[in-house]
């Protein structure tokens, strides 16, 4: 998987790249820079073009300079 896209509740859709080969429960994903904590909540993740949303369970966000690395855990 190259990129997944999170859905933002305001109807923002941003790619994701993620960091580490996704698990059935936990991933790290790397953020563009614009997105704040606070636009994640309520976000849903898509992991493969054309699959159901995954929600997003719980996220650790470490913001850095200019992007974000999160770690969810999806709700399964």
């Amino acid at each position: 998987m190259s990129y997944a896209v999170l859905h933002l509740p305001d109807g923002w859709k941003v790619k994701v790249r993620p960091l580490v080969g996704a698990s059935a429960d936990e991933m790290l994903l790397y953020l563009p820079g614009f997105v704040r904590a606070e636009d994640l909540e309520g976000a849903v993740l898509v992991l493969e073009k054309g699959a159901p949303p995954v929600e997003i369970d719980s996220l650790d966000l470490r913001t850095e300079t200019t992007s974000s690395v999160i770690r969810v855990k999806l709700r399964g």
